[in-house]
């Protein structure tokens, strides 16, 4: 546009309908995570579509800076890799957003993975810490058995099954300079995995930044009609990068997400029903 004029110049520029994406936030995402949870208080965060239980924002960040806490006092590293084992219940995302408050990196595998699988999974992550589901603590036994480089096993829930302690156990009061608020923006906080369609499953290495990016674009209105006052179904499984975005998205709007741990056409259409 040699010639022209800037104003000139400017009408010849092809623009988007909608309005300009904002700067992304420099905020890391674990403290993003909180100050959401602080903004939309007692709200209901997420429900167990199976039993009704419920979380709201409030009891989410209580969780977050309890259980970050607690891992940094039982050796918790920064930079440490947490792999979690779980389906979608209850308590996996507040335990993903615990891990990444207390500086850890987390990767979350197929809980329907075989045993040499997941030591595949561990091993290529390089894992220190498990967080399993009650159900696939047999799976994570045989999948770590003579491996050192494990330093905790935990079960995802209030009670301890056999050698593992509870998640509950490690929980403590953090003191007020406690901020929870996690690695900077351009540090990794998430190591999801392809499926392995070219080989083995491979790490994705995701940034604060990259999701703080991806949800300063989806939490568009002009793109998702959703607001606080919608239900989303948590469906996707939440080791897969698309399940663990749906999760992020309905905080970034404040919504309640209704977690269902598989697709079964009953428990799938009661929850249609109920929380439409």
């Amino acid at each position: 546009m040699v010639g022209m004029s800037a104003k000139v110049q400017a009408e010849h520029v092809i623009r988007c309908k909608w309005q300009e994406v904002e700067p992304i936030p420099d905020t890391p995402l674990a403290g993003h995570l909180l100050q959401l949870c602080r903004k939309y208080g007692d709200k209901p965060a997420m429900i167990c579509g199976l039993s009704g239980s419920r979380m709201t924002y409030t009891d989410i960040a209580d969780w977050v800076l309890r259980v970050s806490y607690g891992w940094s006092q039982c050796g918790l590293a920064e930079g440490d890799v947490v792999c979690m084992i779980t389906p979608n219940v209850l308590l996996a995302p507040p335990t993903f957003m615990a891990a990444i408050a207390a500086k850890a990196k987390v990767t979350l595998a197929n809980p329907l993975y075989t045993a040499d699988e997941l030591r595949h999974h561990l091993s290529n992550s390089g894992s220190r810490w498990v967080v399993v589901h009650p159900l696939f603590a047999p799976l994570v036994r045989a999948a770590t058995k003579g491996c050192a480089d494990i330093q905790g096993v935990y079960i995802l829930g209030e009670s301890a099954v056999e050698e593992y302690e509870a998640i509950t156990s490690i929980g403590k009061d953090p003191p007020a300079e406690w901020s929870g608020s996690g690695l900077d923006g351009d540090s990794v906080v998430h190591l999801p995995y392809s499926s392995g369609t070219t080989g083995l499953p491979k790490g994705v290495l995701l940034t604060s930044r990259n999701w703080q990016a991806a949800l300063s674009s989806a939490g568009r209105q002009e793109f998702f009609c959703v607001d606080s006052s919608d239900f989303i179904l948590g469906l996707l499984p939440i080791f897969h990068v698309f399940g663990m975005g749906i999760v992020l998205i309905s905080m970034s709007y404040g919504s309640t997400l209704v977690l269902l741990p598989k697709f079964q056409p009953d428990t799938f259409l009661k929850a249609i029903q109920e929380y439409k």
